[in-house]
């Protein structure tokens, strides 16, 4: 039975309380300093899918591995994202080894791929973890996502009933969408978010029409000023999607199928998140997962101070820890 916990010991102070502060930290640059025994171990992998959609990680094997933690960034993020970035050089140096995954059309698999691989389709993500996992001798594998790649950490959850990876145990998932439908529009009705993700979608179109333009072109898309414009024209041009609804509503999740899950399953949401709804991530409970809520946190946020691990990266490590 699954219970929501209300955070007990994160409360940050008045001044990083703030939904806005909390996530532009998440992303600040500065997280990304003094990884240079994380990136001097790291070694790039290809992965291949079942239909041969190919994406890639950094693996960092730590020499005496307690266990394989794979982390997976949020929308239009890659690997060097600096929330992950962070993450996984507080868990390396707690004795993890960590493997870092692009999503399909993120980091360098935009120009890997000719075909578009939208955020909908799970199969080859999954089939890429699966090989992961089987990079190393790690006996227990966790998995980690962020926003978007919360969302497919807990799709690949969702095929452990009847796909199994014997070696992943836990799978967490920090500020995931959970209803697209409801948390899609979140971003365009905040003026700093809205110019944060069409500022990056920009960027991913430059990159995947460059790199095939006689298959995309982007044309009017660009022009556009909203995230939902962009996307629409994107989705209902580019895939069998005739409206950006059935789109959402295609990886839309469910707290009913994840009953019966073989691993274990932690959701961290903030009630105040302006990106992903926390209503939505705490409507999760009552099924066979861990939810915890705050108050505060903002989107991948969790500060209680500007430097040193998140309260999330701490829970995580203390309930790595005691399963080993």
């Amino acid at each position: 039975m699954t219970e929501t916990t209300d955070i007990q010991g994160f409360v940050p102070p008045v001044w990083l309380r703030s939904p806005v502060v909390q996530s532009a930290l998440a992303s600040a640059k500065f997280r990304k300093r003094g990884a240079t025994d994380l990136e001097g171990a790291a070694q790039y992998h290809l992965l291949t899918g079942g239909s041969g959609a190919r994406t890639s990680c950094l693996l960092s094997c730590h020499p005496q591995s307690r266990g394989l933690v794979v982390i997976l960034h949020g929308w239009l993020g890659s690997v060097q994202s600096a929330y992950v970035v962070s993450t996984a050089k507080f868990l390396f140096r707690q004795g993890f080894s960590v493997c870092r995954v692009n999503l399909l059309e993120h980091g360098d698999s935009v120009t890997l791929n000719p075909g578009f691989h939208h955020a909908a389709e799970d199969a080859d993500l999954f089939d890429a973890i699966a090989a992961a996992t089987g990079l190393t001798d790690d006996e227990t594998v966790s998995l980690i996502g962020y926003s978007l790649g919360g969302n497919f950490a807990l799709r690949v959850a969702r095929r452990l009933r009847t796909q199994p990876i014997p070696k992943l145990r836990h799978v967490f998932a920090i500020s995931p969408v959970i209803d697209p439908v409801t948390s899609s529009p979140m971003i365009d009705a905040h003026p700093l978010m809205r110019a944060y993700f069409t500022r990056k979608l920009r960027r991913w179109l430059r990159e995947k029409t460059e790199a095939f333009p006689d298959l995309y072109q982007a044309g009017a898309i660009a022009k556009k000023n909203s995230v939902l414009g962009m996307s629409h024209d994107i989705i209902c041009g580019w895939t069998e999607f005739e409206t950006l609804d059935d789109y959402f509503r295609a990886y839309r999740l469910m707290p009913e199928e994840f009953e019966g899950c073989p691993a274990k399953l932690t959701l961290f949401g903030a009630f105040d998140d302006p990106v992903v709804s926390g209503s939505d991530i705490a409507a999760m409970a009552g099924r066979d997962m861990e939810v915890i809520m705050s108050p505060f946190g903002g989107h991948n946020g969790f500060f209680d101070a500007v430097r040193g691990p998140t309260f999330y990266e701490r829970a995580i490590l203390n309930s790595l820890s005691s399963a080993i």
